[in-house]
């Protein structure tokens, strides 16, 4: 059975651990195992306190949908950085904190918390062969005793970040803690991510390991289910699809300045929203077009804002999804200035800016006041056609097509890597004039798939009622 164990929190750490345990259902009335009584889990990969209102969206959506089927769970981030942080989440019928939890990624390796540390002291206890000594060696260092006591390990990887398409660097980043609670013998369950490619031979080596290890593992598209596929030579039983936490994202009203601004811009008509992409924008991270598009994007967002301003005669709301200054090389927010100071000469009144800094509930809500919707963040298209918004992924890399397949949305995708600005305006058109008809679409099936997303815990709890050391690493 499990016991009552809260996450121990700073000044809370002397007391004396209790055995691993083990997850158990509850019999109903009807003779029936129900989801076992998960009391303390820990979230990997999601963050709060960044600028990436993509990442702050599936944070918040894991937690909305594992409150749904654990509502008295402990929630807690594992995560790097250099301090211990608790962060306020607002839900829509609560309001939580949750701690982060302060693992260390540096040159310092002796640090107590440093991840290698961690990984060999997990490396360690394996070795003890009586449980009340491993228990005791657990118990001293406070962030491995945290980790431990965890009945259920979620892993996120940012959404795309299970790769090595943006380096090994960020593989091992990402990797390093599931590997910790495998070693743990703790429950792994990989969440709805897109998983893959690997280029290289330690990408494909690493990701084995994992996923042979991993109790549960939800892909959320079918290309990252082939790569699974390919990597363990065969589809495991426990691998399936499932769509992006961020559907249960809540939109809340933003403050009133931003209300008034958008009720203003929907009285003059037709409201589209469009998503500049900062990393985009200054050429990806190499400035020398990283990813292969076929236009350059600054004339493409450019012709896209005069065939919208000038053509169809719509308001036009540029909307950054990536916050940050003038320093960080992938904000939207710098972006999208530049761009209104550009292009404000050209666009006939029509081109407009937020005027505060929202949060992502609050950039959700605005995205859902669109008529039209086009985005190069795939969470700022998923905010808008969760609800019910048609949205164009103008794409880079085969996450968008993979995650709108799964909506039954993938003709909403414009490859940028394929298709030129010429071609992209003729799609764009095409699909603007069939807005009113995708919206009932949508309006068919986004209650359906945040329905959906709400209930990926009850599956999760009922596929580790077996308990959780058969699926590990011995």
């Amino acid at each position: 059975m499990i016991k009552n164990l809260r996450l121990p929190l700073r000044g809370s750490m002397r007391h004396r651990p209790t055995d691993i345990p083990k997850i158990a259902g509850e019999i109903g009335l009807d003779g029936t195992l129900k989801t076992p009584a998960v009391k303390n889990i820990c979230l990997l990969g999601p963050a709060f306190g960044t600028n990436n209102l993509g990442l702050n969206a599936l944070t918040t959506g894991t937690i909305s949908a594992a409150i749904t089927t654990f509502p008295q769970a402990h929630f807690w981030l594992l995560d790097y950085d250099d301090s211990p942080k608790e962060y306020k989440v607002s839900l829509a019928e609560r309001q939580m904190t949750i701690p982060m939890v302060n693992m260390r990624f540096s040159k310092r390796v002796l640090l107590r918390n440093h991840i290698a540390m961690l990984l060999l002291l997990a490396l360690i206890s394996r070795a003890i062969p009586t449980s009340r000594i491993r228990r005791r060696f657990l118990a001293s260092n406070c962030y491995l005793r945290q980790l431990w006591q965890s009945d259920l390990v979620v892993a996120l990887a940012g959404g795309d970040s299970f790769s090595d398409i943006y380096g090994l660097e960020r593989l091992w980043y990402v990797s390093l803690p599931q590997m910790l609670a495998v070693l743990l013998r703790r429950p792994l369950v990989l969440l709805p991510q897109t998983i893959g490619p690997f280029k290289t031979a330690i990408g494909r080596s690493v990701a084995r390991r994992i996923l042979r290890s991993a109790q549960r593992i939800y892909t959320r598209d079918k290309e990252s289910l082939a790569e699974v596929t390919r990597l363990l030579g065969n589809t495991p039983p426990n691998a399936s699809l499932a769509y992006d936490m961020a559907f249960a994202l809540d939109p809340l009203p933003p403050p009133g300045e931003t209300k008034d601004q958008i009720l203003s811009l929907r009285q003059k008509g037709e409201l589209v929203g469009l998503n500049v992409s900062g990393l985009l924008y200054a050429g990806g991270y190499t400035g020398r077009n990283q990813f292969g598009l076929r236009s350059d994007y600054r004339e493409t967002i450019q012709r896209l804002l005069r065939f919208f301003t000038e053509r169809q005669r719509v308001q036009v709301l540029l909307v950054p999804h990536v916050l940050g200054g003038a320093q960080d090389l992938e904000s939207d927010t710098i972006a999208c200035a530049r761009i209104a100071e550009d292009m404000k000469a050209s666009c006939l009144g029509r081109l407009h800016m937020l005027r505060e800094t929202l949060d992502h509930h609050q950039v959700k809500w605005v995205i859902g006041q669109c008529d039209f919707f086009l985005g190069s963040r795939m969470h700022a298209c998923i905010a808008a056609m969760s609800q019910a918004v048609p949205a164009m992924g103008l794409a880079y890399s085969r996450k968008f097509a993979g995650v709108f397949d799964t909506m039954g949305a993938g003709n909403l995708v414009a490859d940028l890597t394929q298709s030129d600005v010429e071609g992209l305006l003729q799609l764009v058109e095409k699909r603007f004039n069939e807005r009113v008809e995708l919206r009932k679409k949508l309006q068919s099936s986004a209650l359906k798939l945040r329905g959906s997303v709400l209930g990926l815990f009850k599956d999760i709890g009922q596929n580790i009622i077996d308990g959780t050391d058969q699926s590990c690493v011995r």
